[in-house]
């Protein structure tokens, strides 16, 4: 479930959301963040709370360098959202993944395969 709202993901991209529709609750909404960070790495953050949906992109100049989807059941954690410092766990029922925002890209995975 994602809890988090437009300010606090505006805290953790620190850049304010363009939303699809602006007379639609930000629950409701599709938000995208687009920023670049201090190594000049740009993202694209495509959230849809109601519909659990998390797409990240992450581009250095023209090339992409990493593509996150996430849909279904899953949870966020900010982790941090300074200046100079911004990290996000996303987590389900498999695993979990920790991204860097700031001051550099990074991703960190962390899945689970149960014994069958």
């Amino acid at each position: 479930m994602i809890e988090q709202d437009a300010l606090d993901f505006s805290q953790l991209f620190q850049c304010d959301p363009i939303l699809l529709d602006e007379d639609v609750p930000f629950f409701y909404n599709e938000a995208v963040y687009d920023f670049i960070n201090e190594v000049e790495e740009r993202f694209s953050v495509r959230l849809q709370p109601s519909s659990q949906d998390l797409k990240i992109e992450v581009f250095t100049g023209e090339e992409r360098m990493a593509y996150l989807d996430f849909r279904g059941d899953f949870s966020l954690e900010i982790l941090s959202s300074q200046k100079d410092s911004s990290k996000l766990r996303i987590k389900n029922s498999t695993g979990s993944a920790i991204v860097h925002f700031r001051p550099k890209f990074k991703l960190y995975i962390d899945m689970y395969f149960p014994d069958k």
